[in-house]
């Protein structure tokens, strides 16, 4: 979710990494850098919500989206990852003409910054929005904020590992929107479900929750006005080795799959802004499926 516009990060991260970044070592057939670990994946979803907005109205046929992303470590307890994700979609609402992609619904490029200060995580980044399909230049980008704690040592099988997200836009070019910058704060955590000595033990559980608040602007009624709160959402998430269910295998064996299902709660004045084919309906269901892989 994040892109070229992201300059500073990289010119900083560049910078400290001159310094302070691990040798390079060659072995084998291949070139590793010390602490540095990439990832793949691929989810399905049923309907794709971004901060309780449901994203091309309904009519999304089959939604896939792929990501990838590069961690390198920067100093001691300090990496810099950049990625990309993107969002596919068999059908959509959005009008395109000429050579616009009309599935390519979206695709953003990101970078960040993540330091670990004991039980505190926090990160700075940037993420540049981008939607192919659309005929009008809509692009947005971000400064993101975050901070998590590891509640683990307190709270033992209580904890939930709260986290703080902010985003503030910087440029927001979308259709109905062009010169806004608007602010988002995002309150969230997971709890984990206790599996052990049960027939699921080989899967990790856990009840994700979040709540997606308006600092300046970001959730607006018919009328234009603030709404401070957007939406609440909450799931149950679960994932497993694909090695434990078909056995081991080289290459298999090396992925995780993770499926999903997720409960909103949007704000009905919000809904009315959102969802112009429904209205009345500020209830809404999704469930995920996905592959991943990490090296």
């Amino acid at each position: 979710m994040k892109s070229s516009k992201l300059t500073r990060l990289f010119s900083t991260a560049a910078v400290v990494g001159a310094f302070a970044m691990p040798a390079v070592a060659q072995e084998g057939d291949g070139i590793h850098i010390p602490g540095a670990s990439a990832s793949v994946s691929l989810d399905y979803v049923t309907q794709y919500f971004f901060r309780g907005f449901e994203q091309a109205d309904s009519d999304q046929g089959v939604v896939l989206q792929p990501g990838a992303e590069f961690t390198i470590p920067v100093v001691e307890d300090v990496t810099a990852t950049v990625g990309t994700w993107g969002s596919i979609h068999t059908d959509t609402a959005t009008t395109t003409s000429g050579s616009n992609p009309r599935s390519w619904y979206e695709q953003d490029i990101y970078a960040y910054l993540e330091a670990v200060f004991g039980d505190v995580t926090a990160s700075l980044g940037l993420t540049y929005y981008t939607y192919p399909s659309t005929t009008t230049n809509a692009d947005i980008t971000e400064l993101n904020v975050a901070f998590s704690y590891d509640d683990s040592e307190l709270l033992g099988d209580f904890a939930f590992a709260p986290y703080v997200a902010l985003a503030f836009e910087l440029q927001n070019n979308s259709v109905g929107a062009a010169g806004d910058e608007n602010a988002y704060l995002e309150l969230g955590g997971a709890f984990t479900i206790p599996t052990e000595g049960t027939v699921i033990e080989d899967w990790s559980w856990s009840v994700p929750f979040a709540f997606g608040l308006s600092i300046d602007n970001y959730y607006v009624d018919a009328s234009g006005e603030d709404e401070f709160f957007g939406y609440f959402q909450v799931g149950l998430e679960g994932s497993i080795a694909l090695a434990e269910l078909i056995g081991y295998d080289e290459w298999f064996g090396a992925w995780d799959l993770t499926t999903g299902v997720y409960f909103l709660i949007l704000n009905s004045d919000v809904a009315l802004t959102d969802n112009a084919d429904d209205t009345s309906d500020n209830f809404q269901v999704y469930a995920l499926v996905g592959i991943s892989r990490d090296w």
